[in-house]
């Protein structure tokens, strides 16, 4: 769903993933999983910058268990 509303925006976000984009200073995929403080395993069905968004997972959320998609 990010990704769709992004395209709008692709001259001006460039290189990052659309989950990273900040809204008021937090990043999409911080929201979001904040939004599902009690879920422990999550699928995320992502388009390009897979590594990207995985070194962010590994990075910040290393309790949470993950499949990319």
């Amino acid at each position: 769903m990010v990704e769709t509303f992004t395209s709008l925006l692709d001259s001006f976000i460039l290189d990052t993933p659309c989950l990273l984009l900040p809204i008021c200073g937090i990043s999409v995929i911080e929201l979001i999983l904040n939004s599902l403080c009690s879920i422990k395993e999550v699928f995320i069905c992502i388009n390009k910058y897979k590594n990207k968004i995985e070194n962010y997972l590994k990075k910040y959320h290393k309790q949470l268990s993950y499949k990319l998609i």
